[in-house]
């Protein structure tokens, strides 16, 4: 790969952590400015459990920038190996091989682990950001022997192209679940994850046949593109999870006539303090007992765990209402006791 080419490459991952650390500025002046009660900016803040994926992904690529751009304007040796080039490897080329894939992979999937959450709480998260961390270190550990081994281009294409097919089905299937579901959140991310994954055959194709010009501009692609998905994602999956966004809070000032201050604040500080359920994970039985602004009924949790859901049912949906609804799941989720009912989240729709 000629050198002089070689300068776009680290220039564009410190365009991509210039852009993160822009998303992560941008997101603490809108929280500043929702606390003083701006309901536009109020809208434009994820949820606090959602803060870590921003840093997580900051850090791998600051580590893919150093590994990347240490030898800056010059290529580094082991990257030379990385594009399937014939030259030898020392192990210190290779652990840096490795750091790097384990950090890009890590980066480039963990969002995905957000479709799969049943719930918001720390655990769960942790739990999804686990499954990752170990993917990563499965491929970036088999990848990292194709590369000190000495393979061939074909051995070494095959080992790469396996798990890189497994994303793409997966990232395929989260499309379709995007577009035909109800499940939109990820649409753009999953087109972005989709296109660079399967771009990657003509980028190795043109580095391979003196054309490294593809492989220029699909790294401009896959770090450019990533850090505006990633917040746009974010954004619409605090709207999912707290059923304000756009479309739900022109549904219920059509229904309900309530100014969108009252709901963007009120909601979004109801939803922020307390464990998030997603409403399809709930099944509702029999009516146990009604009350002049709720009723209670037998029900169950994503199929398996027998749950009370109380739904809230005022007569007028009011700040007043809503207030009261703050209040009472507060002193619910304080409650423990061995003859209380605990108090697992709440869902909003």
């Amino acid at each position: 790969m000629p050198a002089d080419y070689w300068i776009f490459v680290p220039l564009a991952i410190l365009f991509q952590v210039v852009l993160s650390i822009g998303s992560i500025v941008y997101l603490h002046i809108k929280k500043q400015t929702a606390q003083r009660g701006d309901a536009a900016a109020a809208r434009l803040v994820v949820l606090p459990v959602f803060v870590p994926v921003l840093y997580i992904c900051l850090i791998c690529q600051a580590i893919h920038l150093v590994l990347t751009g240490y030898t800056f304007p010059n290529i580094p040796s082991w990257k030379q190996r990385a594009r399937w080039e014939e030259v030898g490897v020392s192990m210190s080329d290779t652990w840096k091989y490795f750091t790097t894939m384990l950090s890009v992979t890590i980066e480039y999937n963990l969002m995905a682990t957000l479709y799969i959450q049943k719930d918001l709480s720390s655990k769960s998260i942790f739990r999804s950001a686990g499954y990752v961390i170990s993917y990563a270190v499965l491929t970036a550990s088999v990848s990292a022997y194709c590369y000190n081994a000495g393979l061939s281009f074909f051995a070494f294409a095959v080992a790469d192209g396996t798990f890189l097919g497994f994303e793409c089905i997966c990232y395929t299937f989260l499309l379709f679940k995007s577009v035909y579901f109800s499940r939109s959140t990820f649409l753009y991310f999953s087109i972005y994850s989709l296109l660079w994954r399967l771009l990657i055959v003509p980028s190795s194709m043109g580095t391979r046949n003196g054309m490294p010009e593809f492989y220029y501009l699909w790294v401009a692609f896959r770090a450019l593109g990533f850090s505006p998905c990633l917040y746009i994602t974010l954004i619409k999956e605090t709207q999912y999870w707290t059923g304000y966004g756009r479309e739900s809070l022109w549904l219920i000032n059509r229904e309900y006539g309530m100014p969108e201050s009252v709901i963007s604040n009120d909601l979004s500080k109801l939803l922020t303090e307390n464990s998030l359920i997603d409403w399809t994970l709930l099944s509702f039985g029999e009516v146990l007992d009604v009350g002049g602004h709720s009723k209670v009924y037998k029900g169950r949790l994503r199929d398996r765990r027998r749950v009370a859901i109380k739904l809230f049912t005022p007569p007028e949906m009011d700040s007043a209402s809503l207030r009261r609804f703050i209040e009472e799941s507060g002193i619910a989720a304080r409650l423990k006791h061995p003859h209380i009912v605990n108090f697992l989240g709440m869902s909003v729709r």
